[in-house]
């Protein structure tokens, strides 16, 4: 005799049961399910792992996590931590219009401001600093201290900003190129004050930013920042990163802020070649 086909139970949907800063809370699959009641967004965070302590009791494996928050509203990775807990991909996905771009971030169970993420469209290039500096933070735009100016007034040299673009908006004409910025560390800091293993912690978040964003080339802004994406001391001072990709994609670094003068020419052509060899479609 035939069995009779087994038809398979309905999965019963998350219950909205609990409010956290007005989202709703579920359950799924192991995972905290948060949704934004207004915009429909889902940000799915994984459960801590948890391991015994010396009185026996269970305590989270990390003592540090963080997401940064825009002011939109979303949830933006990329804290101090082993990696971000909180994912939402519309935020990682919305090109934001001029700043400021100021944002939260989560360290240590208190709020502290930094930048959002500006993703770049499909197929520009996405710049990746180190960490904000106070000063940026203040600001709302990237890159407004000594060494940040500079870098804005290289990226006007080479076209790939406007002639007379303002250094204090420089990151909103960037994006408005199709270009995008981002940090390995959303944690601001003073100017190398942040140790390699918080920037290491980075890598990860930065990888599934690329993976999602898909730009043409990932560009280091500085050395440092690309050894630690690496995993490997880098000897070239600028140029592309042979053997170096992040999710498939191209890695390129620039030269140095206090690099001789023939160095910074020699870069900065190869950056503007790439820049004109890219789509304009």
């Amino acid at each position: 005799m035939d069995r009779p086909a087994r038809v398979p139970r309905p999965r019963p949907r998350p219950a909205g049961n609990a409010s956290i800063g007005g989202a709703s809370e579920g359950r799924l699959d192991g995972r905290r399910v948060l949704g934004d009641p207004e915009s429909g967004a889902s940000i799915l965070t994984a459960n801590r792992a948890k391991k015994p302590s010396a009185h026996g009791s269970s305590r989270p494996a990390h003592r540090s996590r963080s997401a940064a928050r825009s002011p939109q509203g979303h949830d933006v990775t990329g804290g101090r931590g082993d990696g971000p807990e909180i994912v939402d991909l519309r935020a990682l996905l919305e090109r934001p219009g001029p700043g400021p771009h100021r944002a939260l971030t989560l360290v240590d169970g208190r709020e502290v401001a930094t930048l959002a993420d500006l993703p770049p469209a499909r197929g520009g290039l996405l710049f990746v600093g180190l960490n904000p500096s106070p000063v940026s933070v203040a600001a709302g735009h990237y890159h407004q201290g000594t060494l940040g100016r500079r870098f804005w007034g290289r990226l006007g040299d080479i076209g790939v900003l406007p002639p007379g673009t303002a250094v204090e908006s420089a990151d909103d004409s960037l994006v408005a190129a199709g270009h995008g910025i981002t940090d390995l560390l959303k944690v601001p800091t003073a100017r190398d004050e942040a140790t390699d293993a918080d920037l290491r912690a980075g890598v990860g978040g930065l990888w599934q930013k690329i993976a999602i964003w898909r730009p043409a080339a990932v560009v280091f802004i500085y050395k440092r920042g690309a050894e630690i994406a690496a995993g490997r001391l880098i000897a070239q001072p600028w140029g592309h990163l042979v053997g170096v990709a992040l999710a498939g994609r191209p890695c390129f670094l620039m030269p140095g802020p206090y690099a001789p003068a023939k160095e910074v020419r020699e870069g900065l052509n190869l950056l503007r070649n790439l820049v004109v060899s890219l789509p304009t479609d």
